[in-house]
């Protein structure tokens, strides 16, 4: 309604957000949009709020060397996947703007988890619409899952729908989405395989070493049944699971309670993810058994279209 202020930043802000609580898969998200435009010669920087993170730091500066209580997972997660964006952390991401501003010169920003975050002005919003349950219940929180009422994307510039492959058929989605938003744009992402690799090490390990092996998966995510779908289309046998909540700080009592699964089971190895594997690292010789992680990315089709609207958004 115009009654409160909003910042602006001198540079084009893309923003990835969702409208539903629980993971849609944001954080993937955001580091193909950053591939992207890096790779277009675009300085990038990242605006994020660092969810659950420890101190009272206005603003942090985020490299690959912080823990993940100091800044946050995801931000953390962000930092090591792409070392040539600037990561910053803070509740004021029109204030991070200008810090980064003045530090990077960036060419433009992105805002990680910005759809409710209207206090600052985006030339692009991103939504993400996760096929498995699209709408949240149908209702607002805390009756459902919802942010915010579903006619409310009406304010996007396009959308995203995220674990398309996980239904059968998208077609009466994307007609609800044109009928909500007849001008946006639709485009459809797939969790993918990236690589399997050690917990703490860069080495690779060949999916046909893990294939026919007991594991045991691991993760703190907001959609862990995706993660397990996962695993099983690479071929990975999990023979159990444990799921704690999205964000999870491992303590002691949880590296005891994994190793006693592996012990029940008989596993040859855990693995868990790239957002669960810092907080795991300092409880890795207590699982009693290897860590491997898997890594993701966001594969998004149709990708010329999806970095042809990048590119228009954040062209000089």
């Amino acid at each position: 309604r115009g009654w409160l202020k909003q910042a602006a930043l001198p540079r084009p802000v893309i923003s990835v957000g969702n409208i539903t609580a629980g993971g849609t898969g944001k954080t993937p998200t955001v580091i193909e949009i950053a591939r992207i435009l890096g790779q277009a010669g675009r300085r990038v920087a990242i605006l994020t709020r660092g969810y659950r993170r420890a101190g009272d730091a206005p603003h942090v500066i985020v490299t690959p060397d912080f823990s993940a209580s100091a800044v946050g997972d995801e931000p953390l997660l962000l930092a090591k996947s792409l070392p040539q964006a600037r990561v910053i952390v803070g509740r004021n991401r029109a204030e991070s703007g200008r810090i980064a501003l003045e530090r990077f010169q960036p060419d433009v920003f992105v805002l990680d988890d910005g759809m409710q975050h209207l206090r600052l002005r985006r030339d692009c919003d991103l939504v993400l619409i996760d096929a498995t349950q699209p709408f949240g219940g149908g209702r607002v929180l805390p009756a459902g899952l919802l942010r915010e009422p579903v006619a409310h994307l009406a304010r996007a510039r396009a959308f995203l729908i995220t674990r398309s492959d996980e239904i059968s058929d998208c077609a009466a989605l994307v007609e609800t989405l044109r009928r909500l938003n007849p001008a946006a744009p639709v485009f459809f992402g797939v969790h993918a395989f990236d690589a399997l690799r050690w917990a703490g090490r860069g080495e690779q390990i060949p999916l046909d070493d893990w294939r026919g092996k007991p594991l045991l998966a691991v993760c703190g995510l907001g959609n862990p049944a995706s993660f397990h779908r996962l695993l099983r289309g690479c071929g990975l046998d999990a023979r159990d699971a444990l799921d704690f909540p999205d964000h999870h700080a491992y303590a002691a009592r949880d590296a005891a309670l994994i190793a006693s699964r592996v012990a029940r089971h008989r596993v040859a190895a855990v693995v868990t993810t790239e957002k669960d594997e810092q907080k795991l690292l300092p409880h890795l010789a207590a699982l009693n058994a290897p860590c491997g992680v898997v890594s993701i990315r966001m594969a998004i089709c149709p990708a010329r279209p999806f970095a042809e609207l990048l590119l228009r958004v954040t062209q000089p």
